[in-house]
């Protein structure tokens, strides 16, 4: 056994063998300190699911010890066993409604309970009353004060504790993570002050433990999050040497190796694999360790080593959450594949097939899985004229059942479907009013994320713009003309950029062969700047040739909107200019050359900076246009045309360069991105030559040669007319 850890086990002998003492009344036996002290330990040394498989054989060993099943339903409990925690510790506490260790062993087991996490509150103080005075039971009620998001609770109760434990150190990480959520959670404009509060509890902590893993571990993992991956690294390796099999601590190891800049491809990956290699000839039959490893070579593109590991996953154990992974991952390497090449049939038949598997699964752990699998299937199936209308209709209500994240993409499809199949009218209502309900739900509970009332009001109209579509739509397949157009006008109302909207708005009004309306819908809708279907632009076809008996004279019809278009578009584009532009906040990162680039280097020229990263499908479906900028302006020695890429391993952008024969400059995010609140990605910052941002554009853009052209000519125009 490591030393560190050996010390780590002994340190906790001494804790455990004073909680036993001190609640002998509550059936804690003293004599049998060792196993518990072992599980326990191995708790705090994040080693959660070793403490999960060493506790069931100590559990036989010791069948009436109570301190030895109280840790192993601690340790199932962060081994994604909550389930098996929570029911453990509700026996302990039906043998005995006064056993404050089974109080504690269920408020351990609450706390990670994917449904029942909110009770943990209400256990915690039952428990506390119970085993007042206790170091772990003070330290159990702090953490669920701060897992339940009340911030300020947690560091009030904190701060009169810290004298009175005898090892204050996990109560600071306590206190260090409630400061960084203080610091993370501001949306608009970061704390900093907060920040240097949790650094200092963490420093603090370490200086009362060095060896505390939480301190180590949960301050990388921070440090991480602001792309201090150098820093990070070196607190894990300690954390290693503290406890080597923890499934936690090795994954933030190699994502901390992953974020190095100045590591190359090749020197990462043979560090990361030595690590794996040395960490499975330990763990290589615990699912959660090949999990992690699966992970990992997910993120190092190790399609083989990938397949490997994830087949003895599901052969180990068939039925678990970390199967249920596995299967995901290549049910979304099977969607992203489908989704690039040409339709193929067989293939199409294949990925069906796979969905339609996984949802027939005897059991399924983790239910936004399920509901993202029920949504593809619903969407691969709904528009086959070869599947009957109940099956259709038992897809979208699964769909509407379990998927609870994307609701713009569930809600609205699922009354659009059945609409057009002119079926179930009744429950296609129900779900486009229900979605109205929903969407205001999602977007309030996102209040915080928006800078403005404005923005809110927004994404407000976007989201349930789209369910009075669906609404409309609805009453119109059924013929109720009059409440169709009502909902739809509604939907055009809240979102006039709806392409789905204007598309069913020149339906509705074709069919009632008012053309003129029509046609404005579809032209409308033709010249929205969108990643996704337009049907609009045929549409707007298909009504010429109606209206005009053929075609003849339609391209200079075409060309004369796109000169419209492209006056109105130049106007709103130059409208948006910031009427009162404030510096670009500092920066000095590094480009992908390994040179430095300080902000105040951009002084003096027009500087465009897009905010982007692999990952990222809008940015990418961009790049192309960018690269043209970049070759329009490469010699304008007035113009900069800049980026800031946001992978978390910097290393996977050269290749992705060069394969995609892409040479405008990248700068390397530090955490500076995270800094100055920017959450949308892509999002393109327009400096004038003061250094100010004059223009922001958020999210994708379909013609963004032109129109990132008119702001930087815009720009040039001001600086010449001043200077005058």
């Amino acid at each position: 056994m490591n030393t560190r850890t050996t010390s780590l086990i002994a340190r906790t002998i001494i804790v455990v063998c004073l909680c036993v003492g001190s609640v002998s009344a509550q059936n804690s036996p003293s004599d049998s300190t060792s196993a518990a002290a072992k599980l326990r330990a191995m708790y705090f040394a994040r080693d959660f699911e070793g403490g999960y498989v060493e506790g069931k054989k100590l559990a036989e060993q010791h069948p009436d010890d109570v301190n030895v099943k109280v840790w192993l339903i601690m340790n199932a409990s962060r081994n994604e066993r909550a389930d098996e925690g929570v029911e453990l510790a509700e026996k302990l506490i039906a043998a005995n409604q006064k056993n404050g260790w089974g109080w504690f062993a269920f408020t351990g087991a609450l706390n990670f309970h994917d449904e029942r996490s909110k009770e943990s509150l209400d256990a915690s103080e039952k428990m506390l009353a119970l085993l007042a005075g206790n170091d772990d039971v003070i330290w159990l009620r702090a953490s669920v004060i701060r897992a339940q998001g009340k911030l300020e609770d947690a560091l009030a109760f904190i701060e009169p504790h810290l004298s009175k434990v005898t090892n204050p150190a996990e109560l600071l990480v306590i206190k260090a993570s409630a400061l960084y959520s203080q610091y993370s959670n501001q949306q608009h404009g970061r704390d900093e002050a907060k920040l240097k509060a949790s650094t200092d509890a963490f420093t603090e902590a370490l200086k009362a433990d060095p060896n505390n893993v939480n301190a180590l571990y949960l301050q990388a993992s921070y440090l991480l999050n602001q792309r201090k991956s150098t820093e990070a690294y070196t607190l894990l390796k300690r954390a290693l040497g503290v406890t080597p099999d923890s499934n936690a601590v090795h994954g933030e190891y190699w994502r901390a190796i992953s974020g190095m800049i100045d590591l190359n491809s090749e020197a990462k990956q043979k560090e990361i694999e030595a690590d794996i290699d040395s960490f499975l000839k330990r763990r290589g039959t615990h699912i959660g360790a090949l999990r992690a490893v699966f992970n990992q070579y997910e993120a190092l593109k190790l399609a083989d080593k990938k397949k490997e590991i994830g087949d003895r996953i599901l052969q180990l154990e068939p039925v678990g959450r970390s199967a249920e992974w596995v299967l995901i991952a290549r049910i979304r390497e099977w969607s992203a594949a489908l989704s690039r090449e040409k339709k193929d049939p067989a293939k199409a038949i294949a990925f069906r097939k796979m969905l339609q598997d996984y949802v027939s699964r005897p059991r399924h752990f983790h239910k936004g899985l399920l509901g993202e699998v029920c949504r593809n299937l619903f969407y691969e199936i709904k528009d086959d004229a070869g599947i009957g209308n109940v099956e259709v209709f038992n897809g979208a209500k699964s769909m509407i059942d379990y998927e609870k994240t994307n609701i713009h993409m569930t809600y609205p499809a699922a009354a659009i479907a059945l609409a057009e199949r002119r079926t179930n009218f009744r429950e296609a209502e129900s779900w486009a009013r229900e979605g109205i309900i929903e969407a205001k739900k999602k977007i309030e509970s996102q209040r915080g994320v928006y800078k403005t009332d404005a923005e809110y009001e927004k994404n407000l109209g976007w989201m349930t713009g789209m369910m009075y579509d669906a609404l409309g739509w609805v009453f119109f397949k059924e013929g109720r003309n009059e409440e169709a157009e009502r909902e739809l006008l509604q939907s055009h109302k809240l979102n006039p950029a709806d392409v789905v909207n204007l598309y069913h708005l020149g339906q509705f009004y074709q069919s009632k062969k008012e053309y003129l309306k029509a046609e404005e819908y579809y032209m409308k809708g033709s010249l929205v700047a969108t990643p996704i279907e337009n049907k609009n632009g045929n549409a707007l076809r298909a009504l010429y040739e109606i209206r005009n008996g053929g075609l003849d004279g339609y391209d200079k019809y075409l060309a004369k909107v796109g000169e419209g278009d492209a006056i109105t578009r130049r106007t709103n584009v130059l409208a948006d200019r910031i009427k009162a532009p404030q510096p670009i906040n500092a920066f000095s990162l590094k480009s992908l050359e390994g040179k430095s680039l300080a902000s105040p280097e951009l002084k003096g020229k027009i500087a465009v900076v897009n905010i982007w990263g692999i990952w990222c499908g809008p940015c990418v479906q961009e790049m192309p246009e960018f690269q043209k900028l970049h070759e329009k302006y490469k010699n304008d020695p007035n113009v900069l045309i800049l980026s800031i890429n946001n992978d978390a391993n910097p290393a996977d952008v050269p290749k992705w360069m060069k394969m995609n024969k892409y040479d405008f400059s990248v700068l390397f995010d530090d955490g500076y991105l995270d800094k100055t609140g920017i959450h949308t990605f892509p999002t393109t910052w327009f400096i004038d030559k003061d250094g100010r941002i004059a223009f922001v554009k958020v999210g994708w853009t379909l013609k963004l040669t032109e129109e990132f052209s008119w702001r930087i000519e815009s720009l040039r125009a001001s600086e010449a007319a001043t200077t005058k």
